[in-house]
C-alpha cells in the first residue's frame, strides 16, 4: 500500500538524501511506473523533488530557515577548515566580494588576519561588524552595499543594491551558500542574496564557493547556479572519497 511504501521511502531519504527509482521499485517490489506516481505524489505533498531517475530530499523548515545566529555556531570547525584553504586565492591588491552568510563572517576574519592591501565589498551587514569590533585592521578597504537589510540574515539586497553593484568588478567573488547538490547545483532560501549572487558571478573574473560538508546532498528553496558558473569549491575533509567521486563525475571538484 501507498501509505507502506511512503514510510519506506522518508526513512531512505532522510538517511540518504536522495533515491533512485529502479532501486525502491526492487527493494518494494513494485513496478518502475508504481514508484514514479508515488515519488510525484510525495513531490506534491513537499517531502521530495523528483529528478531524473529519482528524487531528493527537501530541506525542512527547520534547516533551511535556521536564525543566522544559530547557523553562526554550528559547524564553525569545518567553516573555518574550508576557510583556511580557501583564503590562498586572495591575492594583494585584490578586490573580493563577500555576499550575506555566517561562512563568508569567518572569511572576514580571516583576511584581516591573514591579508593586506585588500579591498572588501559586500552586502554582508555581520561582515561589517566584524571591522567595527576588530583593532588590528590594516591595509583592508571595507565597502559596505546600502539597500534594504534583512533583518533576520543581517543582508543588505533589493534594487538599490544592485544597482551600486552593477558598477563594480571584482577579482574574486566568494560566495556563502545554503545547500548544494549532484543532480540539481546550488540554492539557497534567502529570496533577497539570489539576484545579488548571480549579478556577482557575472561580474566577478573568479568565483569561488566555501561550504561546510553538512551542506551537501541538500536542496533549499530556490536555484542559483548550475556547477559551470562557479570555479572553484572549497569545503571541510569531512567527506567520503564515494562523495568526492560522486561530485567529480557531475564536473565539481571539491577542494
Amino acid at each position: 500500500m501507498f501509505i507502506q511504501r511512503k514510510i519506506i521511502i522518508t526513512d531512505m531519504l532522510n538517511e540518504q538524501q536522495t533515491v533512485k527509482v529502479i532501486d525502491l521499485a526492487n527493494i518494494l517490489n513494485v513496478s518502475v511506473d508504481t514508484i514514479r506516481r508515488d515519488l510525484k505524489q510525495l513531490e506534491q505533498d513537499g517531502i521530495l523533488t523528483c529528478v531524473h531517475g529519482g528524487a531528493v530530499a527537501n530541506m525542512t523548515t527547520a534547516e533551511q530557515f535556521t536564525k543566522f545566529s544559530g547557523r553562526a555556531i554550528e559547524n564553525q570547525d569545518k567553516k573555518l577548515e574550508a576557510t583556511k584553504k580557501a583564503i590562498s586565492e586572495i591575492k594583494e591588491n585584490d578586490v573580493v566580494f563577500l555576499n550575506g552568510g555566517t561562512t563568508n563572517v569567518i572569511v572576514a576574519q580571516q583576511i584581516i588576519e591573514n591579508c593586506s592591501n585588500i579591498t572588501i565589498i559586500t552586502n554582508n551587514a555581520s561582515v561589517s561588524q566584524v571591522f567595527f569590533e576588530t583593532t588590528n585592521v590594516k591595509n583592508i578597504e571595507l565597502i559596505v552595499i546600502g539597500g534594504k537589510l534583512d533583518m533576520e540574515e543581517r543582508y543588505l539586497y533589493g534594487s538599490d543594491c544592485l544597482s551600486v553593484l552593477e558598477t563594480y568588478f571584482p577579482d574574486v567573488a566568494i560566495f556563502s551558500i545554503n545547500a548544494l547538490h549532484s543532480d540539481i547545483g546550488y540554492t539557497d532560501f534567502r529570496e533577497g542574496e539570489i539576484p545579488i549572487m548571480q549579478l556577482l558571478q557575472k561580474n566577478a573574473r573568479k568565483t569561488i564557493a566555501i561550504m561546510d560538508s553538512s551542506k551537501l546532498q541538500k536542496k533549499s528553496r530556490k536555484l542559483i547556479f548550475g556547477f559551470d558558473k562557479i570555479d572553484k569549491l572549497y569545503m571541510d575533509d569531512n567527506i567520503s572519497e564515494v562523495m568526492r567521486k560522486k561530485y567529480l563525475n557531475a564536473g565539481v571538484e571539491i577542494l
